[in-house]
């Protein structure tokens, strides 16, 4: 369900949790540890951005300040 929302609007949110969206990386040139230069092509990840709900009950749960 996650992907076919995040598909389709660019975005998919679960109320009291967070928002999942789709975030590009860009091409960009590098070094292997052998010290060959390789070239890694642009590509898309999915980013969590938390609501303030789950951050305020991660701090309750943990005892601890929910930075996110």
């Amino acid at each position: 369900i996650l992907a076919s929302e995040i598909s389709k609007r660019g975005y998919a949110t679960i109320h009291h949790f967070g928002t999942f969206g789709i975030k590009t990386l860009a091409a960009e040139k590098g070094i292997d540890p052998h010290g060959d230069p390789y070239e890694a092509p642009e590509r898309v990840t999915i980013e969590f951005n938390p609501a303030e709900a789950f951050r305020a009950e991660l701090t309750i749960e943990t005892g601890k300040p929910a930075i996110l």
